[in-house]
């Protein structure tokens, strides 16, 4: 649902050239909350810049993201290693007793 509603925003975007790795790491974020929090859901924002794209998967959970190494036989742990060498910045905001938002930023260079 999150790639279909990402996908249908960035077809009428001045950044329709970003919608490959926005996908990519939305897909990548959204897999995320699934796999490593206890949160039934989460929200997608995406702010449409004039230079660049924002992208905001927020979730109920405190616990913050962490990117650790990654055995090369491994089958996962890579998310994270995806979002930083595609996005021109990621961070986290922590929202105090709501979760946190976990945010890229895509520059349409």
């Amino acid at each position: 649902m999150a790639r279909d509603f990402l996908k249908g925003l960035l077809s009428e975007s001045r950044h329709v050239r970003l919608e490959d790795s926005a996908l990519l790491c939305v897909t990548e974020l959204v897999a995320n909350v699934a796999r490593h929090t206890a949160s039934s859901a989460c929200l997608v924002r995406v702010v449409d810049e004039p230079e660049d794209l924002l992208i905001e998967v927020i979730d109920e959970s405190p616990e913050l993201p962490v990117m650790n190494p990654t055995p090369a036989d491994s089958e996962g742990g890579r998310g994270l290693r995806i979002i930083d060498a595609l996005a021109g910045q990621w961070g986290v905001r922590s929202n105090p007793g709501d979760g946190k938002a976990v945010w890229i930023r895509l520059c349409d260079d």
